[in-house]
């Protein structure tokens, strides 16, 4: 039961961490390279820079998700 909570909030953080991605590559292809390589220019991406109508979910999720999924796999293994 507890490895699916972990998958549960790794698929959540990936699908709010996939849509940012197409967002920074239909606005670049430059942007959307340097989201996926420099992690920092992500974060600067998707609070100030990623425009959409459920913003604060989709950042939200892509960033608290992934944290939690990690948490869960460091201290579930």
């Amino acid at each position: 039961m507890s490895q699916l909570i972990g998958l549960i909030f790794s698929l959540i953080g990936a699908i709010c961490t996939i849509v940012i991605l197409i967002d920074a590559f239909k606005n670049s292809v430059l942007k959307g390279l340097i989201c996926i390589f420099c992690c920092f220019y992500y974060f600067w991406y998707a609070l100030f820079e990623f425009q959409h109508e459920n913003k604060f979910l989709i950042v939200l999720g892509s960033f608290f998700s992934s944290g939690v999924a990690g948490a869960w796999a460091f201290f579930n293994r």
